[in-house]
């Protein structure tokens, strides 16, 4: 099997599972992630505890990545359908075409 079967196989089965958890499943835990990692850097590389200019930071961070996240995920989505579409024209010709007869 090819490389780019092997690929267009993988988006099959994500497609039957839905944008939502697409999005969720690859970029919201990211998001977590990164605020994890930021809070955890807060705590070790600072003399004083979580103080309330950091907890208003966060927020405005997890607020932005809340609206960029849905935003990338839905970028990658049209990408991955493109190339899906794509792959389908150009091997499956015969079952996209439209019969006018």
């Amino acid at each position: 099997m090819l490389d780019s079967d092997l690929k267009i196989s993988q988006w099959r089965q994500q497609r039957k599972k839905g944008l939502f958890h697409f999005i969720i499943s690859h970029y919201f835990l990211g998001c977590l992630g990164f605020l994890g990692g930021k809070t955890l850097e807060r705590l070790s590389f600072s003399d004083n505890d979580l103080d309330l200019l950091f907890a208003k930071e966060l927020l405005i961070t997890f607020m932005t990545l809340s609206i960029i996240i849905p935003l990338v995920g839905l970028f990658f989505w049209c990408w991955n359908e493109r190339k899906y579409h794509r792959h389908n024209e150009k091997y499956n010709s015969h079952t996209t075409k439209k019969n006018y007869d």
